[in-house]
């Protein structure tokens, strides 16, 4: 079977649904959302949470590495230079990160705007469109009992089958999804039915946690802006805790959306394909070169001294 241009194995004809105006409409908003949600496009929301998280946990295991430092072992943790540079770089990446994810504009791949469509849109979000939008059947139990029917009539003693799951099984599964995110029961089933409101109202005050009004403000005076000392009098200082809550709330807000849209991310950490402390049990400058470096610092900074004076 080839796919359609939007990614989609059947044609609309082809799909088991009562209403083919709504099930265009939502077919071409889905593949757009299932697009910003993938790893095709550098900036979608899926590589944003995976730098963002991959920039975490990579810092906080340089973190716990500093526990096996001491005066009597020193290493290159102890440089406060370095462990200035990593922390400053860390905090800025991680709240410009967070920032990109709950943005609101309307130009932008975020998982706000992406909340904020899926929501404007939520008539489209039909159990019919949810569950048969591309070829699955929508009663999956006339399915099945036609499934069972063709294995006895073909099944042979001893042996072995196997295959993808049968597309009965499929339906069936996204309707318990749907029962899920609809809190109907499956004795009440409708093809109209749609999506909870409360499901919406749950990822709104999640998107309204404290942890991202303080981060955001933090970006703003200090990141994003240089504020004056008047205007940044009143902002506080967010700690590791809040971009620990932050990331949370990220990753269950994703995980609900994923459930919506019937797709989903990886690993949030993505899995290194190396050794990610290789090499952390070695010096950074062989002792032999620090007298070439602090030259290099020397003249480094004297060429900075040249710029400010107009020099050459």
């Amino acid at each position: 079977m080839q796919k359609t241009d939007t990614g989609y194995k059947y044609t609309i004809d082809e799909c088991d649904v009562s209403d083919t105006a709504s099930l265009k409409k939502f077919r071409e908003k889905r593949a757009e959302w299932v697009k910003w949600f993938g790893v095709d496009d550098p900036n979608s929301i899926a590589n944003q949470i995976y730098s963002m998280m991959w920039g975490d946990a990579a810092y906080r295991s340089l973190v716990e590495a500093y526990r096996f430092s001491s005066k009597e072992n020193s290493t290159t943790h102890e440089n406060e230079m370095l462990a200035g540079l990593l922390y400053d770089g860390f905090l800025a990446n991680q709240m410009l990160a967070i920032g990109k994810l709950i943005d609101k504009a309307s130009d932008v791949i975020s998982l706000r705007r992406l909340f904020d469509e899926i929501k404007e849109n939520r008539r489209l979000f039909t159990r019919e469109n949810f569950v048969s939008h591309d070829g699955l059947p929508y009663d999956y139990a006339k399915d099945e009992q036609e499934h069972w029917e063709s294995f006895r009539a073909e099944y042979e003693p001893g042996k072995i089958v196997s295959g993808p799951m049968p597309p009965y099984a499929i339906s069936q599964s996204m309707h318990i999804q749907f029962d899920k995110i609809t809190s109907i029961a499956p004795n009440n089933r409708c093809r109209k039915d749609l999506i909870d409101e409360d499901i919406f109202k749950e990822i709104e005050r999640c998107f309204g946690d404290s942890a991202f009004g303080k981060i955001k403000i933090y970006r703003n005076k200090f990141i994003g802006h240089a504020a004056s000392q008047k205007s940044r009098r009143k902002v506080q200082y967010p700690h590791h805790d809040d971009l620990s809550r932050a990331h949370k709330i990220i990753l269950q807000i994703t995980r609900k959306i994923a459930d919506i849209l019937g797709t989903g991310i990886g690993n949030p950490v993505p899995i290194a394909q190396y050794d990610v402390f290789e090499n952390l049990d070695k010096p950074l400058i062989p002792s032999a070169k620090m007298k070439e470096m602090r030259e290099w610092w020397h003249q480094h900074c004297l060429e900075r001294e040249r710029w400010h004076r107009g020099s050459a």
